[in-house]
Order: C-alpha cells, then sequence, then structure tokens
C-alpha cells in the first residue's frame, strides 16, 4: 500500500526493492514476492500460497532494485473521472504519498481529455509516444535505493533531469506498490 499519512508508514509491508511478478494464471504459473517484514500473518498466508503456486523470494535480482514501470510495460493508460487521461494510477491526481518518513508531492501528469480528443488519438499523440518510450527506457536515477535527497520531494525533477514527471521514486516502477 501507498501511505498517503504519516500514520500509515508502518502499514507498508515492503522493506525492500524487489518486486512482485503476476498473479498466477494459466500463462503465468509462479509469483515473485517482494521482501517484506514476515509476521505471524504474512507467513500464514505465504505458506498456504506456496502449496497451490512456485514461487521466487527476490527474483534474481540480487541489486533488490526494479525499475521498470508496470503499465507502460503493460500497454495500459489512466482515465480520471473528469475524461483526463494520464499514464499511469501514480500520475492521475496530484496527492501526498510517504517513504519512509520522507514526504512526497505527486503531481498529475495528463496527456489529454476524452472530451477533446479520442483514446486513439491521444495514445498516439507525438508526446505520449515519446513518454512512453523515456519510460520503457527507464534512465532516470534510482531515487529509492539512493536514499533520497531535497529533489526527492517531487516528482517534478531529479539529479539528472528536469523534464517531468520523473519516475525515478516511483514506488510501482520499484516494484514496492501493485495493484489489486
Amino acid at each position: 500500500m501507498i501511505p498517503y499519512t504519516k500514520d500509515l508508514v508502518p502499514e507498508i509491508l515492503y522493506q525492500d526493492l524487489l518486486g512482485m511478478g503476476p498473479v498466477p494464471t494459466l500463462w503465468h504459473d509462479s509469483v515473485r514476492v517482494p521482501v517484506m517484514q514476515v509476521d505471524e500473518t504474512t507467513s500464514r498466508v505465504l505458506a498456504g500460497a506456496l502449496s497451490w503456486y512456485d514461487w521466487q523470494f527476490g527474483g534474481t535480482d540480487v541489486s533488490g532494485v526494479t525499475r521498470s514501470c508496470p503499465f507502460i510495460e503493460g500497454g495500459t493508460t489512466s482515465i480520471g473521472w473528469d475524461g483526463n487521461v494520464s499514464p499511469c494510477l501514480a500520475l492521475v491526481h496530484s496527492h501526498t504519498e510517504f517513504f519512509g518518513d520522507q514526504e512526497r508531492k505527486i503531481t498529475r501528469h495528463v496527456v489529454g481529455n476524452l472530451l477533446d480528443r479520442g483514446l486513439a488519438e491521444i495514445w498516439l499523440d507525438p508526446a505520449y509516444v515519446d513518454f512512453r518510450r523515456r519510460v520503457q527506457e527507464f534512465d532516470f536515477p534510482p531515487c529509492v535505493a539512493c536514499g533520497g535527497c531535497n529533489l526527492f520531494e517531487t516528482n517534478q525533477d531529479d539529479c539528472e533531469d528536469d523534464v517531468s514527471p520523473r519516475c525515478g521514486a516511483c514506488l510501482w516502477a520499484h516494484g514496492l506498490i501493485r495493484c489489486p
């Protein structure tokens, strides 16, 4: 979960940066689980699940850094109540979130509005195509793994670039947050 208030920070389950793969289906018969604080509840859930599927704890990436956007890689987009189209759930609205004790202000990023243009036209807009290419290359600094600096406070710039939004501190891209 994403802690939107400081009171929710102790509720997070992750403590490292390892990603969780897709839920098992006919096409994906294994699950990768992020490193998390294991207590009585999580160990009971994991023990039950281990009997049904092949699990990979931490996968093969010993660095603990997963850096790819599940929304871009999945070919998805997000649409707000007002018809605004955003590249992902994290950017569909402005909000505050916390990573440990660090507060971070996320500014929404809109690539078009369905009241003005069709979804296909928005999807093929050269600026949106370029944004998806940039994110797929994921040439952003590893802000979450770095430990943070004053540029970590927003998603508008980072130590390498000021073309917003900057995705180096995205909790989804680091594999810490997963959609239901």
